[in-house]
């Protein structure tokens, strides 16, 4: 992967309009998961439901570029070490102490 290259950390702002795909889509996904014996770890995933509107022409997508570092919770066990990225990030003073208080 080039170190320049753009990622998506799944920040993402929609239209309201875009709930009518996502509940189509949604429903398919059950469909196709349910029964599996995976379903804790199947995911929907956004960035493959809005390739596949920018693949048919239904969709526009501008990019925002940051320099800064995001952490992803996607499952229990990833959430010792983003607490510790946001406990490191607090001691450095990019958050208040009290971040959840405000």
């Amino acid at each position: 992967l080039d170190p320049k290259a753009l990622v998506s950390m799944n920040m993402w702002g929609f239209h309201a309009d875009f709930l009518d795909v996502l509940q189509d889509g949604f429903v398919s996904f059950l469909k196709k998961n349910l029964g599996t014996g995976q379903e804790t770890k199947a995911e929907f995933l956004l960035p493959i439901i809005v390739d596949e509107m920018l693949q048919a022409h239904d969709a526009d997508v501008s990019v925002l570029k940051t320099e800064d570092r995001w952490f992803g919770v996607t499952y229990q066990e990833d959430i010792p070490s983003v607490k510790e990225s946001f406990l490191t990030l607090t001691r450095q003073g990019v958050y208040p102490e009290n971040l959840w208080k405000l």
